[in-house]
């Protein structure tokens, strides 16, 4: 009886099939066991199922296993909870394993997909949730999905939950390098003296393949700008390559390699690994010059060092033991490799400054010694081995001309030099030449580089001599220097020579000096310390030859030799000199005018005395006010390129007070002009009333008014930009988003706050000076002549032209009369003091007779007026004039004494405003009079004129009320 598989037989006559959950094992049925993974949800079968990963074995055998859920995974045929707090999750079914979160990313279920971290917070990786930066630790993050946290660090200040430093820093910035790939590299904002790192590939982010790039800052001008990336550390195309080419050569020298190679198949061998080496460093167009990246530079720069040994290997070999045939061979092998190593440092030397900046010192000391080893295995007979940038040669035994002379008698000459030899493409005429003068050598290996191959040396721009620094700092008033490499450069080693002491004429390149007008141009020769890989002086002395770029260079060392150009700005000083000696006469005056004025209590009742006093002070304090603020205050700007108010308090406070400053001098000076229109113009339409709060009025407008401008302004532009809607509001204060420049307002903030108001107060101070004149040009004409009030015109004219000249010469401080307006304004604005300590002082007799008093001094009579040394008339009619105004009632106008009354005839017209101004009269009860005549000229058409005119003299100036009503109910001339 046949029993099929996966049955049993009951009584050897009944056939059963096991059932599900079971497997047949000879004529039994045993259990499938579920911790072992096994199931068999069908019957009569000879086996058990293996529960695959990803789900999880039923309790009972015979049905099927459970497909593992999201956020979970199969273990030991059990599904388990992924860890969430350690990172990890699932977001598919039927996993036998958990995911792990990436670094920047975080997690919000254990079956969700991650999320970026948002910007303030960052992740390693393997974490549930990402961290927050710790803003008191000056931390923050402006991105999302990001691994670490920037540092805020110069100057700046972290806001808005560590999402921003507002301080000095890089803008973010796209950086195109297509040798790499062809999308662009961006790099975000990154504050000041900080390192950027982004992956070199986003998609698959490795522990070392990150590029760098620096945020550099400029501590003197406080700015920052990005430096060139480093993309050391990220795969080109070429890595591969290089790095199995290296191999090859390793290989090669390894002598148990060399053991089983005959001279035929080592130089085969060289030869194929100098081909391999000019196919990697070549471009598939002819045409185009290869670029590499710095990390294709370092790999080179290792590969040179492999390729001298191997071509030692070449050299040493024992020619006794070889073939003619194989000894041509080898040298030609040989000398392949040479030129490939001349090709590839010329290559490196063609990858351009960007490239070439980022390589470290380390390497570019490689790849020259490597250069210096080519040269010392040149032989004496060897064709040098030119390339684009590069020319190796090794010079035969040299004497000097001046011994071969001395040793045949001959005249000594003057030794013109030995040419060497020059890269292809150089003008052999600018050769460098070497001369030995009285030192011998046994031959020399010379190296010379183009001068555009100059970026495979240390940059003198950074690596300079102390020494040689410092020399050049102390000519250029501690401007900033630049420097550059600015000829040709030969690498000289002398052989078998104990003292070196030769003369290297070099030709410098003086293509480029019409774009250096105006500025200090230096040129020496230098070398590069090989001990401290910087440029340096020492050692060397340079003697133009005066053939133009022509430099003569004694040295007495072995290294490679330059000639060094240092370009500084000639800062011209001038202007700020003279602003600054301007400024301290200025202020200077204007405290003597103060000084000799504001003390004296008599001074005080004098209504245009005081309101000139108080410009005087508006003048100090505003001009004092500007020179704090340029010396102690720049704007500085956060990397959005915004002058925010954080970093710019002490600038903002500033400029505001400063404004207010100057719209208080305009509102003085308004304030007089204003107070002069009274005493002239309006005083007939106010009947000669005076308001006893008056000054304290002006104080009130022009100490408080003009602070409300500046204030408003400011507000108002925090406002309009505090507005979700108001992205493009301009900032309060200007910064052409660099960092340094003055403190000022910006457009249009200034025009509403300042120049505006500025400008109005010019313009209705020459609108009343116009009317003020036209009026004075009548009374002269009418023959009234003096008016008593010259002094004061003339003070009040004073204020104009010295306070409102410069604003106006201010215009012209644009191109292309920007020089001539800026000094135009700066002696104007100097000069402000002197002239109203002139005009205030020494030419007011009673101010400068004060002064002069305590010290038993009197006015100069030069000085005085002519009213005062005019004699004893015009004492006597002043004197007589201040008797009459003294009076209970009304005057009644009789006049006895005939000689007093000739005298007052003829300086009457303003004796009561000169009477006022006398004598400190305050009470309206007393009445002041004017006594006026009438001359007959015989003209009745005239007579109307001077009576038209004689009443409005007569009403013309402040008195007491009686008077102008007594005055009013005489329209005709009063006659004696």
């Amino acid at each position: 009886m046949t029993v099929p598989e996966g049955s049993i037989t009951l009584d050897h006559i009944n056939i059963e099939a096991c059932p599900a959950g079971k497997k047949q094992n000879l004529n039994s049925c045993l259990n499938c066991i579920p911790s072992k993974g096994e199931f068999q949800n069908d019957p009569g079968q000879t086996y058990c199922k293996t529960v695959e990963p990803g789900f999880k074995a039923d309790t009972d055998p015979a049905l099927e296993p459970e497909a593992c859920t999201k956020g979970k995974y199969s273990k030991n045929y059990e599904c388990l909870d992924c860890d969430l707090d350690a990172g990890e999750y699932q977001d598919q079914t039927q996993r036998s394993f958990c995911k792990i979160v990436n670094p920047g990313m975080e997690l919000s279920a254990v079956d969700a997909v991650p999320t970026k971290c948002k910007a303030g917070t960052y992740s390693k990786g393997s974490a549930r949730n990402c961290s927050p930066c710790d803003a008191y630790q000056k931390e923050y993050q402006n991105e999302e999905g990001s691994t670490f946290c920037k540092v805020c660090s110069y100057k700046g200040k972290v806001t808005e939950g560590a999402t921003k430093c507002e301080g000095i820093g890089c803008k973010f910035d796209s950086y195109s390098y297509t040798e790499l790939r062809a999308a662009a590299f961006n790099f975000s904002e990154t504050s000041a003296a900080e390192e950027l790192r982004i992956p070199c590939d986003e998609e698959k982010v490795e522990e070392n393949n990150w590029i760098y790039r620096m945020c550099i800052l400029d501590e003197e001008a406080d700015t920052a700008a990005w430096g060139i990336p480093n993309f050391g550390q990220c795969p080109t195309a070429k890595t591969k390559e290089l790095a199995e080419l290296e191999q090859k050569m390793k290989t090669l020298a390894d002598p148990s390699s060399l053991a089983d190679m005959n001279a035929d198949e080592l130089a085969s061998s060289m030869e194929s690994l100098s081909a391999g080496m000019n196919t990697i460093l070549s471009s598939n167009d002819s045409t185009a010059e290869v670029k590499l990246t710095s990390r294709d530079v370092s790999d080179v720069a290792g590969t040179l060092n492999t390729i001298q040994s191997v071509i030692a290997i070449g050299e040493s070999e024992d020619e006794s033991t070889m073939t003619p045939k194989e000894i041509e061979d080898m040298k030609t092998a040989t000398t392949s490799l040479k030129k490939s190593m001349a090709n590839s440092i010329s290559t490196v030397a063609s990858s351009g400054t960007e490239t070439l900046a980022t390589v470290n010192n380390e390497q570019k000391a490689n790849i020259l010694n490597a250069v210096e080893a080519l040269a010392d295995s040149m032989g004496d007979g060897d064709e040098p081995i030119k390339t684009s940038k590069l020319v190796v040669k090794t010079l035969p035994v040299m004497q000097s001309k001046s011994r071969n002379s001395s040793s045949s008698g001959e005249e000594e000459e003057e030794d013109e030099g030995v040419s060497l030899p020059t890269p292809e493409g150089m003008d052999e005429t600018s050769a460098p030449k070497l001369s030995l003068g009285d030192m011998e050598a046994s031959g020399a290996s010379v190296a010379v580089f183009s001068e555009d191959a100059k970026d495979m040396f240390p940059n003198p721009e950074y690596a300079i001599d102390e020494e040689d620094e410092e020399k050049v700092e102390e000519g250029v008033a501690k401007q900033k220097v630049n420097r550059t490499l600015n000829s040709c450069i030969v690498a000289l080693n002398f052989k078998k020579t104990k003292n070196v002491d030769f003369t290297l004429q070099m030709k410098s390149n003086t293509s480029r000096d019409g774009d250096y007008k105006g500025k200090k141009v230096e040129r020496k020769c230098s070398f590069l310390n090989s001990t401290t890989n910087k440029w340096s002086s020492a050692g060397c002395t340079t003697s133009p030859t005066g053939v133009s770029g022509d430099i003569k260079c004694r040295c007495s060392h072995n290294t490679s030799f330059a000639i060094l150009l240092s370009i500084s700005d000639i800062k011209d000083e001038s202007q700020e000199m003279g602003s600054t000696i301007m400024f301290y006469i200025n202020v200077a005056f204007l405290a003597l005018t103060f000084l000799a004025i504001a003390p004296f209590p008599k001074y005080r009742k004098k209504r245009l005395v005081v309101l000139q006093t108080q410009l005087v002070l508006a003048l100090i304090l505003a001009n004092v006010g500007f020179k704090v603020l340029g010396e102690t205050t720049k704007v500085r700007i956060d990397q959005s390129g915004d002058p925010t108010f954080d970093l710019n308090v002490s600038c903002i406070i500033g400029v505001m007070c400063v404004q207010y400053l100057f719209l208080v001098v305009m509102a003085w000076m308004t304030c007089c002009a204003y107070t002069l229109h009274g005493k002239i113009i309006e005083a007939i339409k106010t009947f000669g009333k005076t308001d006893r709060f008056y000054i304290h009025k002006c104080m009130i407008v022009c100490w408080f008014v003009p602070a409300l401008l500046p204030t408003s302004t400011y507000l108002t532009q925090r406002l309009m930009s505090s507005q979700d809607s108001a992205q493009n509001t301009p900032p309060y204060i200007a910064s052409s988003e660099t960092n340094g420049t003055d403190c000022w307002v910006a457009a249009p903030w200034k025009w509403v706050s300042f120049m505006i108001p500025m400008y109005l107060c010019l313009i209705l101070n020459c609108v009343v000076f116009i009317m003020i004149v036209r009026v004075l040009i009548r009374a002269a004409k009418s023959g009234s002549g003096s008016t008593g009030l010259g002094k004061q015109v003339k003070g009040a004219v004073t204020i104009a032209v010295t306070v409102g000249v410069p604003w106006i010469v201010g215009i012209m401080t644009f191109e292309p009369m920007a020089l001539i307006g800026q000094w135009l304004f700066i002696v104007l604005t100097g000069l402000q003091g002197p002239v109203m300590f002139l005009t205030f002082v020494l030419l007011q007799e009673e101010v400068l007779g004060t002064l002069l008093s305590p010290f038993g001094l009197q006015v100069p009579s030069i000085l005085k007026s002519s009213k005062t040394s005019g004699g004893r008339k015009s004492t006597t009619a002043v004197s007589f004039a201040d008797k009459m105004m003294k009076r209970d009632k009304p005057y009644s106008p009789k006049v006895d004494d005939a000689d007093i009354v000739e005298d007052l005839e003829k300086d009457n017209v303003y004796a009561n405003e000169a009477a006022e101004e006398e004598k400190d009269i305050s009470e309206t009860t007393k009445s002041h009079v004017l006594l006026v005549k009438s001359e007959d000229k015989g003209d009745a058409a005239r007579k109307k004129a001077e009576a038209d005119h004689l009443y409005y003299e007569c009403t013309h100036f402040p008195h007491d009320p009686d008077a102008v009503s007594l005055a009013s109910q005489f329209p005709e001339p009063i006659a004696d």
